[in-house]
């Protein structure tokens, strides 16, 4: 964003929603440390500078009143036309932020699907989106040179509304977490869409006169240089996550899910040569890079680096016994316990153990043909659902 206002441009800064959460409702285990996480998002957001966020159906988890808390001053810019209160039908959010950049007139409204479940958000009541985007049209068309539509209905849902409901020249959509490289067109509507989690920053460069465009996408990654200010905030919060948990009792575990899981060091006593082929893979290093990153104790991603993390009997925030950290065996064959040579372990592995974790969102290039044969212990006679065509892949790994 610095560079691109070092270069004379003045850009709109626009988010479609589910910003602060990802989950909705949200498990009292993981209620305050999603507080401070919303808080760091909500920092951050202010000082980039957002022009308009779109409250979206996460966003909900806290309820209203937390929102209020976040738009106080300075404040972020929230957007929703369609969420009213159930008495009197006054829009609860403003209905649409109109903008002017070198002399364009834009107009700027936001929406959410319809909910079966708006948990404690009783005094709340959400209006159709699509004859909700119909008024607004007829609200800003004559008024503004350039209608946005921040929303949260998803892909399909957006492109229905371009369809049915004119008048719109740029949906920035969310929800379904696509990465569009190319805007879709529909009419005189263009659809775009950036991948979740902030790991991609969509970029549309726009003649309004025209309609002439660029878009562009850049991954957030190692070569996007940090911000120090931005950069202090994330510390600060995984500071915080750290003392959070340091400091919470830890909860008592019931006897009979003791020994659940045993640990890879008794796994080893008698699967020495397999203990010692896990030990050079990266499983047996996904604890610390963690550690390294200041995460260990983050709940949004021990699940990943540990095993059997919210299991009975499996990792816990600092358990001592048995040692749990990294992706052992037992993530993949399920709890040792009860095994002991009486061959009561998960023989056959199915893909969804591993993309439970490996999943678009956190590995996108992940291939389960080619990378199992990376983790695949020697010697066992362990049984991979594939295809014929597919098991000569098993053993190539990457190559």
């Amino acid at each position: 964003m610095e560079e691109v206002k070092k270069g004379g441009s003045i850009p709109l800064i626009l988010d479609s929603g589910n910003l602060f959460f990802n989950q909705n409702p949200i498990p009292d285990e993981m209620k305050a440390q999603m507080r401070l996480k919303a808080d760091l998002l909500a920092d951050a957001y202010k000082k980039i500078g957002i022009d308009a966020l779109n409250v979206g159906e996460l966003d909900l988890a806290f309820g209203v009143n937390y929102l209020f808390d976040k738009r106080k001053n300075p404040g972020l810019p929230f957007v929703s036309s369609n969420i009213v209160y159930r008495v009197g039908g006054k829009e609860v959010f403003q209905p649409y932020i109109a903008k002017e950049v070198k002399g364009v007139k834009v107009a700027i409204f936001g929406l959410i699907p319809l909910l079966p479940n708006l948990g404690n958000n009783k005094d709340i009541k959400l209006l159709s989106p699509f004859d909700t985007a119909r008024t607004m049209i007829g609200k800003l068309k004559g008024k503004a040179d350039l209608i946005i539509l921040l929303s949260n209905l998803g892909q399909q849902e957006d492109e229905k509304l371009a369809r049915e409901v004119p008048g719109i020249d740029l949906i920035v959509g969310g929800r379904t977490r696509v990465l569009l490289q190319t805007p879709v067109k529909i009419g005189n509507t263009l659809i775009l869409q950036a991948q979740a989690q902030g790991k991609q920053i969509g970029r549309l460069d726009l003649n309004p006169t025209t309609k002439a465009f660029v878009n562009s996408m850049t991954p957030m990654d190692e070569k996007v240089a940090k911000n120090e200010e931005i950069d202090g905030m994330v510390k600060r919060y995984k500071d915080a996550v750290v003392t959070l948990h340091s400091e919470r009792p830890q909860p008592k575990v019931q006897e009979p899910f003791l020994k659940t899981y045993i640990g890879e060091a008794e796994c080893a006593r008698c699967h020495p040569a397999q203990s010692a082929f896990w030990k050079e893979t990266s499983h047996a290093r996904a604890y610390e890079t963690l550690v390294v990153k200041k995460s260990h104790m983050d709940l949004e991603c021990i699940g990943c680096h540990t095993t059997g993390y919210g299991v009975p009997g499996g990792f816990r925030l600092r358990m001592e016994a048995p040692d749990l950290r990294n992706v052992q065996c037992e993530a993949c064959h399920g709890p040792g316990g009860r095994h002991m040579g009486k061959g009561d372990i998960r023989r056959i592995i199915d893909p969804s153990v591993c993309t439970g974790c490996h999943n678009k969102e956190r590995d996108p290039k992940f291939n389960f043909i080619s990378s199992v044969g990376k983790v695949r212990c020697p010697n066992l006679k362990i049984d991979i659902p594939l295809s014929k065509a597919q098991k000569p892949l098993l053993d190539k790994g990457f190559q």
